[in-house]
């Protein structure tokens, strides 16, 4: 929406006398429609559901909400011309989630003049830390196996025949 507004429209919205509520209502209302139709089971209604968001219809897979269907990542990866190292540093955090504490050099504990800590503060003695984005990245990669796991049941519901 905000892309086809007019610098004139993006000051107006900045100085309060024009509502990007009321652009958007306006947007919505002269360019997208919508559709739905009643069906007797939820059963039957959910595995419609599934059909559209498989992108098996006419119109193709929808922009949002989509069903993940395997090699989108592929996809995804050209798509967005992700830099060697950028890909580089997914697959090590993917890899390596955890890493050395970098207070206590991975000892588990901190040497300071004549005494000794018993536990580094930061890694409570384990001697590591998980890297930073580590997380996000396996959270990214269970998303796309159960995207995948949720797209291949779909097809083998569609196959049989079965909701």
């Amino acid at each position: 929406m905000i892309p086809t507004l007019t610098p004139r429209q993006q000051q107006d919205i900045g100085d309060g006398k024009l509502l990007l509520d009321q652009m958007t209502k306006y947007f919505i209302r002269r360019h997208l429609s919508y559709r739905f139709m009643a069906y007797p089971s939820g059963a039957e209604a959910l595995a419609v559901e599934r059909r559209l968001r498989a992108g098996q219809s006419p119109a193709g897979r929808p922009y949002l909400n989509p069903l993940w269907a395997p090699g989108w990542v592929a996809t995804l990866w050209s798509r967005h011309r992700c830099t060697t190292i950028g890909k580089l540093r997914v697959g090590f955090l993917y890899l390596a989630p955890f890493g050395p504490c970098p207070r206590c050099k991975g000892t588990g504990h901190i040497k300071r003049g004549p005494r000794r800590r018993p536990v580094c503060p930061r890694c409570k003695g384990q001697r590591r830390i998980q890297r930073r984005g580590s997380r996000t990245v396996h959270r990214a990669a269970r998303k796309i196996r159960d995207g995948r796991r949720a797209a291949a049941r779909y097809q083998q519901e569609d196959r049989d025949g079965t909701p």
